[in-house]
C-alpha cells in the first residue's frame, strides 16, 4: 500500500468533549507550497463560519472541502486549543486556529503564504479549478490583466491619426459628426483618441477645367473658349471653408469662376479674341482672383489684392489663391472666321501691293543715286585730269624756261669770254646750235669722216 500523500488533505473525526485523543504531528499545507519541517506542529486553517454544520459529513456527489474535513471551533477550543494571531477585533467570520500538542512547542503562530482580507473573508477564491490547476483568484487576475491588454491594443493604435503631406486635416468626432473648426491640422502624426478622425482637405492644387464655355462679346456675338486655372486652399481658412460648404466647395467654385468669365468676356468683341488672347487671359486671371480671393489682407504679397482691407471689415471670398490661369481655345462663329479670314487676306494683298509699289520706288531712287554718283566719279576724274595736264604743261613750261635761261646765260659767258660782239657771228652760232638740234645732222671735219660716219649710220 503506498504511503498517503502529505498534501492530500484528511478526514477528521468530530472530536467530543469528554475525550481528546492526542492530535498526531501531521502540518497541513496549502497546495503549491512545500511542507514545514517535522518538528512544527502548527496548522493554519481558514474556516467560514456556518458553512458546513460541524461533524456533517459529505455527500457522494461533491469532493470533501476544508470544513467537511477539519473539526469546529467549539470543538478545537474544548481540546486545548488557543487563538494565536487572530486579534481582537477581528470579524467572525474568520476562523485562524493553531492546534497545540502539549508534547510539541509551537514553532509558528501563521504561515507567510495565508491569504487574508477578503481573500480570507472570501474562501473561494483560493480554490483551485479543476483541470486549470490555477485559483480563482488568479484566474480573475489574469482574465482581468488581459482584458486592459485587449482594450489597450484595441484603442490604442485607433486613437492615432495620420495627415499626409498633401492635405489639410479637421478633427471629426466619429460618434456625433461633430466637426472642430477651430485648429486645422498640417501633416504629422496626432493622437486625438479611438472615437475621433480627421476630416481632409486637399493641400495641392485644385484644377478647375472650364470646357465649351459659350459667352458673348461686346459685340453680341456668341464665342466659346476652354479654360482652366489653378487655386490652393487657404490653411488659416479651412474651417471658415467647412462652415461655408463642408467638402462640396468645388460646384460654388466652378459656378462662380464660370459667371465672372461671361461676365468679364462682354468687355471685349471678337477682333481682341483673334488678336489680344495675352490681353483677354491677364483679364480673366485679374477678376478670377478677385472675386475668389476678396480684398481682405493676407500678409502675402503674391497672393492679397493691391488695395486690401484689415479683417474683419473685408469681403473673405472663397478661402482660396488663384495663382494660375489658361486661356486654352477660343472658338468662333464659321462666318466670323470666314469674313475674318477674307479681310486678313484682302490686308495682306494690300500690304503685298504695297511693298511692291515700294521696291519699284526704292529701286528708282537707287538707280538715281547710283547714276549721280557716277556723274560725280566722271567730273571728279575729268576735273583731276585737266589740273594734272596743267600741272604738267606748267611744269615743262618751267623746264623749258629754266633751260634757256640757262643757255642765255651760258652764251653770254661764252660771248663774254671769246670776245664776241657782232651779230652776224652770234646768229651763227645761233644757227649752228639749231641745227645741232636736227637729227639727221652729222658732223665732222672733213669729207672722210663724214663717209665713215655715214657707213655707221647704213645698216
Amino acid at each position: 500500500m503506498p504511503p498517503p500523500d502529505p498534501l492530500s488533505p484528511r478526514r477528521l473525526e468530530p472530536l467530543s468533549p469528554p475525550y481528546a485523543p492526542p492530535l498526531p504531528q501531521t502540518h497541513l499545507t496549502p497546495l503549491g507550497h512545500e511542507p514545514r519541517p517535522a518538528t512544527a506542529a502548527s496548522i493554519s486553517l481558514v474556516t467560514v463560519s456556518g458553512a458546513v454544520e460541524d461533524g456533517a459529513a459529505p455527500t457522494g456527489e461533491d469532493p470533501p472541502s476544508y470544513n467537511d474535513i477539519l473539526p469546529s471551533y467549539e470543538a478545537v477550543m474544548a481540546q486545548g486549543a488557543r487563538r494565536t494571531d487572530l486579534p481582537a477585533n477581528a470579524p467572525q467570520t474568520e476562523r485562524q486556529v493553531t492546534f497545540v500538542d502539549p508534547d510539541v512547542e509551537v514553532a509558528s503562530s501563521r504561515q507567510p503564504d495565508q491569504p487574508d482580507g477578503a481573500v480570507a473573508r472570501l474562501p473561494w477564491l483560493s480554490r483551485r479549478v479543476e483541470g486549470v490547476g490555477l485559483s480563482v483568484r488568479t484566474l480573475l487576475i489574469s482574465l482581468f490583466v488581459g482584458l486592459c491588454a485587449l482594450l489597450l491594443v484595441g484603442l490604442l493604435p485607433p486613437s492615432f491619426a495620420y495627415v499626409d503631406y498633401y492635405h489639410y486635416g479637421l478633427k471629426k468626432q466619429r460618434s456625433t459628426g461633430v466637426v472642430n473648426t477651430k485648429v486645422v491640422y498640417g501633416t504629422g502624426r496626432y493622437a486625438i483618441g479611438p472615437d475621433f478622425e480627421f476630416k481632409l482637405f486637399p493641400r495641392g492644387a485644385h484644377v478647375v477645367q472650364l470646357n465649351d464655355l459659350a459667352i458673348f462679346t461686346s459685340d453680341l456675338l456668341e464665342v466659346v473658349i476652354n479654360c482652366s486655372f489653378q487655386h490652393f486652399l487657404r490653411k488659416d481658412e479651412v474651417g471658415l471653408l467647412h462652415d461655408k460648404f463642408d467638402l462640396e466647395y468645388e460646384p460654388v467654385l466652378y459656378r462662380v469662376a464660370y459667371s465672372t468669365i461671361k461676365e468679364t468676356a462682354t468687355l471685349y468683341s471678337t477682333v481682341n479674341f483673334m488678336s489680344s488672347r495675352p490681353e483677354i487671359e491677364v483679364a480673366f486671371h485679374r477678376a478670377l482672383r478677385e472675386r475668389l480671393q476678396g480684398d481682405c489682407c493676407t500678409g502675402d504679397n503674391a497672393t492679397q489684392p493691391a488695395f486690401c482691407r484689415p479683417p474683419p471689415d473685408c469681403d473673405m471670398g472663397y478661402h482660396t489663391d488663384v495663382r494660375y490661369f489658361q486661356l486654352l481655345s477660343v472658338n468662333l462663329p464659321a462666318l466670323i472666321v470666314e469674313r475674318s479670314m477674307t479681310a486678313l487676306t484682302l490686308q495682306i494683298d494690300a500690304e503685298k501691293e504695297q511693298f511692291i509699289q515700294d521696291d519699284r520706288v526704292t529701286r528708282k531712287v537707287t538707280e538715281a543715286m547710283r547714276q549721280s554718283i557716277l556723274n560725280q566719279a566722271d567730273q571728279i576724274r575729268a576735273n583731276g585730269t585737266a589740273r594734272a595736264a596743267l600741272v604738267l604743261s606748267r611744269a615743262y613750261a618751267q623746264t623749258n624756261q629754266t633751260t634757256e635761261m640757262s643757255h642765255i646765260d651760258g652764251l653770254q659767258l661764252m660771248y663774254s669770254n671769246l670776245n664776241i660782239s657782232q651779230e652776224e657771228e652770234k646768229a651763227s652760232l645761233h644757227w649752228i646750235r639749231a641745227l645741232e638740234k636736227h637729227p639727221r645732222l652729222h658732223r665732222g671735219i672733213s669729207f672722210q669722216d663724214y663717209v665713215s660716219i655715214t657707213q655707221r649710220s647704213q645698216p
